[in-house]
């Protein structure tokens, strides 16, 4: 048993929860029992249980847990100790699928309920003594790096189409071997059904893919069976391709860049959609983008004045960003030189202080004298920039 393995048993929220859902089992599922396989540390510690819903919730009230019903139509209950969130799930089998939505129906039989799972590695559960149950290969698969769906990959898919989505994420994260033939040919089968998965449940996985370490290969993939192309509204020509070239490159600014996982998705996006003519449009209505990951993306993908421009007026982090995206090699390097030092002064006119000026004709001037105020590197006064005549 590896530490990992024994500090999700030891867990005292798990060991809590055991106690009060006795004599019903309670076991570890999913995630936390793939990465603990792996020596990692998941985030979740998501459980099953053969109880029925409205028992977990008549337990675990009765023993003063609070019980939220957040999944309930699919047997899921949240269990919050400490302020810490545990999603128990009631032992399912899969009984009407139709590609975007499934109907469960309630099991016993902790192999129906791995049956159901999508990749062989999530399919595998953890009781409090330590042992792993392991109907598929599972622990083999992920030290193997094989992503492989439970059953026939075609199938699977069938029942629900983001989880092609979800294979390429799995993929990315933990995948050391190159996908079979079979399961890549599913895949692009599916391609064509796959707009009718909705905005949400594609920007969640998307922006998970787009996040990950390096995703070159996996867009590669995507793009090779026609699955990018349904994703990404927009999508330049050979996106994946140039998308690598400026992954490949992002490691050389790591230290000017301090940007958190959305922000580094939403710059990956950029990469795959970024032309001198593009309407955001289209992405931030299949994605269901927030206003203000509408706002980010513009800001990577909008061509600015320059960029000391854009430094000033947004900040050095998002002056990088937009760098990343649309500048050519020299420029980046040539922002190494100036960028890291760059401070400079607040533009030194004011709107009041051009009288004879109103409306849009103040607005051009003042446009037009803050550019020329940059093209002189800052050093223009206010009185020279006062006698100039920009109209």
């Amino acid at each position: 048993m590896n530490k990992h393995v024994k500090a999700l048993i030891t867990h005292p929220h798990f060991l809590r929860l055991s106690e009060v859902l006795a004599p019903a089992e309670l076991r570890l599922v999913g995630g936390c029992v793939r990465d603990a396989v792996l020596g990692l540390t998941s985030a979740d510690m998501d459980m099953a249980t053969p109880l029925r819903p409205e028992q977990v919730m008549g337990v675990l009230t009765h023993s003063h847990i609070v019980a939220k019903p957040t999944g309930i139509d699919f047997g899921t209950v949240t269990a919050i100790l400490e302020g810490k969130p545990y999603e128990i799930t009631t032992l399912r089998r899969d009984m009407e699928c139709d590609g975007r939505h499934v109907k469960v129906t309630y099991s016993e039989s902790w192999e129906e309920d791995a049956a159901r799972r999508d990749f062989t590695l999530n399919a595998m559960s953890l009781d409090k003594e330590g042992n792993i149950t392991d109907y598929y290969g599972g622990q083999q698969d992920a030290q193997a790096g094989i992503i492989r769906f439970v059953g026939k990959a075609e199938e699977r898919i069938r029942e629900d189409y983001l989880r092609v989505l979800r294979y390429f994420r799995f993929y990315g994260r933990y995948g050391k071997v190159l996908p079979d033939a079979e399961t890549l040919a599913a895949c692009a089968a599916a391609a064509p059904h796959m707009g009718r998965l909705s905005g949400e449940r594609v920007q969640k996985e998307m922006l998970k893919i787009l996040g990950t370490r390096d995703p070159s290969a996996v867009l590669k993939l995507m793009q090779d069976c026609g699955v990018l192309a349904v994703m990404v509204p927009s999508l330049q020509p050979n996106a994946a391709k140039i998308a690598a070239e400026k992954i490949a490159r992002e490691k050389h600014y790591e230290p000017f860049v301090d940007c958190d996982s959305n922000t580094l998705s939403l710059r990956r996006l950029s990469y795959l959609l970024y032309q001198s003519v593009l309407s955001l449009d289209p992405i931030s209505t299949r994605w269901k983008l927030s206003r203000a990951q509408q706002k980010t993306l513009q800001l990577f993908c909008s061509q600015p004045l320059s960029f000391k421009t854009l430094a000033r007026k947004e900040g050095k982090d998002k002056a990088w960003n937009a760098l990343l995206v649309q500048a050519t090699n020299v420029e980046l390097k040539e922002a190494k030189k100036w960028l890291p030092d760059f401070n400079p002064p607040a533009f030194p006119v004011s709107g009041s202080e051009v009288p004879h000026l109103t409306g849009k004709a103040l607005g051009d001037w003042l446009k037009a004298a803050e550019n020329k105020w940059e093209e002189s590197d800052y050093v223009l006064t206010k009185d020279e920039l006062l006698k100039k005549e920009f109209l």
